[in-house]
């Protein structure tokens, strides 16, 4: 029945509610990633009726996190889990983001309560989707917005960024950190004048004008040191 539905929508976007993760990550009873078999028959069966603007609303992990991942078919894929929002969290848990094209984690947060806030607006030619984390102080912590040309499609961009409107700070992903190397990357904020890289050597993690080590022009979203 499911599939049916989807195929028969002309909704702009289609959301499949799980009370288990979907993206690929722990494999185990309780998220899909142990269901992989299954899965994999659904996407498939999702692709081969070329339904568009399919992604999921998921939850049970005691943080929050948003996705993308590409199914073997090529398929880009949304998986939102804005939670929780009354139960407990389990700081520490929450996967690092990164920039993987394949398997994504575009924001992932273990130390605040939280709930999603979804926004659909049809008035432009492409319809988009606002998705916004917001915490029990009701800041938007993450704002992720999407077209439908974007997830349950063949060959999709590359991965939607989440600007932290609320905070009013840009979202920091590392990667290729060694013993001696760091590359730092963020998505751009909207009218900045710059950025100010600051580092601390001590115990407290006090940052000031003198913990400055390097200062980069506006629209300049990646540093490696």
């Amino acid at each position: 029945a499911l599939l049916d539905y989807l195929e028969q929508s002309d909704a702009a976007f289609k959301f499949i509610v799980s009370s288990v993760p979907v993206a690929p990550g722990e494999a185990s009873s309780d998220t899909w990633s142990g269901y992989q078999t299954e899965l994999a028959l659904i996407l498939a069966e999702i692709e081969q009726r070329a339904v568009s603007g399919v992604l999921f609303l998921s939850g049970d992990r005691h943080w929050s996190g948003a996705f993308r991942f590409v199914s073997s078919g090529g398929y880009a894929y949304y998986d939102f889990i804005p939670s929780p929002a009354g139960s407990n969290l389990r700081t520490g848990t929450a996967p690092p983001m990164n920039t993987d094209p394949n398997q994504t984690v575009i924001y992932s947060a273990d130390t605040f309560l939280a709930f999603g806030d979804f926004q659909i607006d049809l008035s432009g030619a492409t319809p988009t989707l606002r998705t916004a984390f917001v915490d029990e102080d009701g800041d938007e912590r993450c704002v992720i917005t999407i077209g439908n040309d974007e997830t349950g499609v063949f060959g999709a961009g590359p991965a939607a960024t989440c600007l932290a409107s609320g905070m009013g700070t840009p979202v920091l992903t590392v990667s290729g950190n060694t013993a001696t190397t760091i590359t730092l990357a963020w998505n751009d904020v909207t009218a900045e004048t710059g950025y100010s890289l600051r580092r601390s050597t001590s115990a407290s993690g006090v940052l000031n004008a003198a913990s400055e080590i390097a200062h980069l022009d506006a629209d300049v979203t990646t540093y490696a040191d």
